[in-house]
């Protein structure tokens, strides 16, 4: 007899690609093509109450492939000759997911609980990475994906939401970045599909209900970073123009308005 009595994935639903820059046209399916994405089971069905507190004979593991066995092992604290604990098991199903290097663990018994299995999905390889955009990829703070690497859903979410904000940095205040894959044997095919809409940037700045403060002393405060956000011809950072706004209530502090709301740029 056998039963299943703790079960754990990880899975991360990834929404929805000319081919990425300097790579050679290809003609095997794209998984920029590839169909939206059906959401991984949340609850996982338990068709056996295990023998708890049978004595434990041996550990097995199932489904390695390239994880050595040895750094399994190494996670797992229940050995052969304890009782069967269902903490303690769950620990090690929790231990075994936090080595980031299996998509799915199940533990379950068998031989009347003599035997305690793992049975061990591991995480394919990235394959081919795509992007899809009108435009070439920008320059900026985000760590592309690359192929070769573990495929972790997690990863490829923040990879998205990493160009996606850089885009929205850059001007791009409409962007979005979506992701689609596809399964090609041991490998997981990764495109972005890129909508960057269009840039905006600040063409002028003018304030606005300053009667008593003269507005180059308003726009003395404002921090360009270098030139290279909030100012004439850059695109407008919201999240760095906090500082500025704080600088600017100081100003009319300092000029006896105890009180006074600076608004964003409209």
């Amino acid at each position: 007899m056998r039963g299943t009595f703790w079960a754990a994935l990880v899975a991360a639903g990834l929404g929805g690609c000319a081919g990425a820059a300097g790579t050679a046209r290809v003609t095997e399916p794209s998984a920029c093509d590839a169909p939206d994405p059906t959401p991984l089971p949340t609850e996982v069905a338990l068709p056996a109450e295990p023998p708890w507190g049978a004595r434990i004979r041996a550990i097995e593991l199932r489904g390695l492939s390239r994880v050595p066995e040895s750094l399994v092992r190494g996670a797992i604290t229940t050995r052969a000759g304890d009782t069967l604990d269902e903490a303690q098991v769950a620990r090690d199903v929790l231990a075994l997911l936090a080595l980031e290097t299996f998509d799915q663990v199940v533990a379950s018994t068998e031989q009347d609980g003599a035997v305690l299995l793992y049975s061990l999905t591991e995480r394919r390889l990235v394959g081919r990475v795509e992007h899809r955009s009108g435009q070439p990829l920008p320059v900026g703070r985000h760590v592309p994906l690359a192929s070769g690497e573990l495929h972790d859903p997690a990863r490829v979410h923040r990879a998205a939401r990493d160009l996606e904000d850089h885009l929205i940095e850059s001007g791009h205040v409409d962007a979005r970045v979506l992701t689609r894959e596809r399964r090609s044997g041991e490998r997981v095919d990764v495109c972005f599909v890129i909508e960057p809409g269009p840039r905006r940037l600040i063409s002028a700045i003018v304030p606005q209900g300053n009667t008593q403060v003269l507005a180059r002393e308003i726009l003395a405060l404002i921090d360009n970073h270098d030139r290279m956000a909030n100012r004439i011809g850059a695109p407008f950072r919201a999240d760095l123009f906090g500082p500025d706004r704080l600088r600017i209530q100081a100003l009319y502090y300092d000029h006896g308005y105890l009180e006074s709301a600076v608004s964003e740029p409209a």
